[in-house]
């Protein structure tokens, strides 16, 4: 089942919508979130989401069975996402959705798909989207600002993974 991975907060900065509404709550802005994953996951039940969210919430409702909140708690959501990416079995099923460079370079590197926010929400907003792919981007405004990279195929991780595997990290250097 496919498994999407969001950064609730960096999510939510970059909506529009959704960033007029952390003025007032995170609680409100991530219960907005929730919603509108919950619309999106009626026409497509199959998908689970996983939000992740920076510290601990006030008030947890429960909005779907295919959506998990999971709070922080002491550590960054960057952290967290890190730690679900890393104990997670079958990466090929999941989808990183975050605009933090760290974050979605660590899941292209794990071999996770990793979604800039401005793409996630077109998947989300789109009436007519392809089940979980954006394949049909091509008829909608593209970005003239893509700072991300196009995510690599498995052989060129595999390939970066054994360039690396030996190496040992000079930690004075970072």
């Amino acid at each position: 089942m496919k498994t999407y991975i969001i950064d609730a907060l960096n999510y939510i900065n970059s909506n529009k919508q959704l960033s007029k509404l952390v003025a007032s709550s995170v609680d409100n802005a991530v219960s907005a979130l929730c919603s509108m994953v919950a619309e999106y996951l009626k026409k497509f039940p199959s998908f689970k989401f996983i939000i992740v969210i920076d510290g601990t919430l006030n008030e947890i409702n429960k909005y779907h069975k295919n959506i998990k909140l999971v709070e922080s708690v002491s550590i960054t959501a960057d952290d967290k996402i890190k730690e679900i990416v890393s104990l997670s079995k079958s990466k090929s099923l999941l989808s990183v959705v975050s605009d933090d460079t760290e974050v979605y370079n660590f899941a292209v590197f794990n071999g996770v798909e990793a979604i800039v926010c401005s793409k996630f929400s077109i998947l989300i907003a789109d009436k007519y989207a392809n089940v979980g792919t954006l394949s049909n981007t091509s008829k909608r405004k593209k970005s003239k600002n893509n700072e991300k990279p196009i995510t690599p195929s498995k052989k060129e991780i595999q390939t970066l993974k054994s360039i690396f595997e030996n190496e040992e990290l000079d930690m004075d250097f970072l």
